[in-house]
């Protein structure tokens, strides 16, 4: 998996670089990662960050970009979930998915009225590109545009923007995912 690296304490030049990623990213169909970082003033423990600084520094995000945390639309969150299904129902680690199979298969209610069958499967396609969720793009067959979706890319994106905090990780003992505490080897 490609990831860029972007040191950010949201001055002028680091979101200048942060865009630059972005374009990057964007063609490279990389991940982006951003790095907070601070030149401390003194001896202070770069863990220690005044939470008003990282308020000012949202604040500065929001009137450069117009948001300070993204907010997943209905439809990109049925499309991420309808994806991660997919591998809970078989053991596969990679499935092989069109954007219009998707869109024929998720809840109706998170398109617009009207949509046609074309459009819908538009939208899913930009959901699969904005979160980077495909790890291949596939040959255009019959079924149209196709791409390969690796299980732990989907999961990590599922946790990253959907995931509620009362669900188990897959890491949180639980007898739905076979690490109830019982069973697990100190």
């Amino acid at each position: 998996m490609k990831e860029i690296i972007v040191a950010i304490d949201f001055s002028k030049g680091s979101l200048n670089a942060l865009k630059y990623a972005i374009t990057i990213a964007n063609k490279t169909s990389a991940n982006i990662i951003m790095a907070w970082v601070k030149k401390p003033s003194s001896n202070e423990s770069l863990y220690s960050v005044d939470q008003t600084i990282i308020e000012e520094a949202k604040k500065r995000f929001l009137s450069q970009y117009g948001f300070s945390e993204y907010e997943p639309s209905d439809i990109e969150e049925e499309v991420v979930k309808f994806i991660l299904n997919q591998f809970q129902e078989n053991t596969e680690t990679e499935i092989v998915l069109s954007p219009k199979e998707i869109s024929e298969s998720i809840n109706p209610d998170v398109f617009s009225e009207g949509d046609t069958p074309k459009q819908r499967a538009a939208k899913v396609g930009w959901a699969i590109k904005k979160f980077n969720l495909a790890s291949e793009k596939k040959p255009r067959t019959k079924k149209g545009i196709c791409y390969s979706f690796e299980k732990m890319k989907i999961e990590n994106s599922y946790i990253a923007y959907f995931k509620t905090a009362d669900e188990p990780t897959p890491l949180t003992p639980s007898k739905e995912n076979g690490l109830d505490s019982g069973n697990l080897a100190v």
